[in-house]
């Protein structure tokens, strides 16, 4: 049987390379609409306002806006472009950890987080933090399949992140295939 091509250093240097580029990236990109509007209700929620969770346009959930919150009071500016990053991080580590406690060998995982960051739609629109925050929630959840409490709090935080619909989904216009609008953004 033949072992793989590459050996731990040259995935891990893959790795470490390909988040480099994607933080650069998200760090030098324009932000997503979505991004930029749940930056902007975490700036209300840290000047002490109400949050705009009402209003007509919300196309993310409440747990968006919290984690936007922690990262706009560490990185100030960078919050949207920070949480992005770290939550495709936080996939890519979560890609490692399910490979090693799932299959038991840490080469996959780390082969799994590697493929995941070189992945050219991974880079597509590496700054929608609201995009990837789902994935990586997933993936942590699935990390911790032995602690259900813990898994459990994850897809929690998964549906508190995704229990909201893009504005044509509330507003009744639902197609009978799937329970969306149709809407090419889905």
């Amino acid at each position: 049987m033949l072992g793989q091509n590459l050996n731990a250093g040259g995935m891990g240097f893959l790795a470490a390379t390909a988040i480099v580029l994607l933080a650069h990236a998200a760090i030098q990109g324009e932000l997503p609409s979505s991004t930029t509007q749940v930056v902007a209700e975490a700036r209300q929620v840290l000047d002490g306002g109400r949050t705009a969770a009402t209003t007509a346009d919300l196309n993310h959930g409440p747990a968006a806006t919290m984690m936007a919150v922690v990262t706009n009071a560490l990185f100030a500016d960078y919050g949207a472009r920070a949480i992005a990053v770290l939550a495709h991080l936080a996939v890519a580590i979560g890609l490692f950890f399910v490979g090693r406690n799932l299959f038991s060998y840490g080469h996959v995982g780390l082969a799994m987080a590697t493929l995941y960051l070189l992945h050219p739609a991974t880079a597509f629109d590496v700054g929608a933090a609201t995009h990837v925050l789902p994935a990586a929630l997933i993936v942590w959840a699935f990390v911790a399949y032995r602690k259900p409490l813990v898994s459990g709090c994850y897809w929690g935080w998964l549906v508190a992140r995704c229990s909201f619909h893009c504005s044509c989904c509330r507003s009744g216009s639902r197609s009978t295939v799937g329970g969306g609008c149709g809407s090419p953004r889905h």
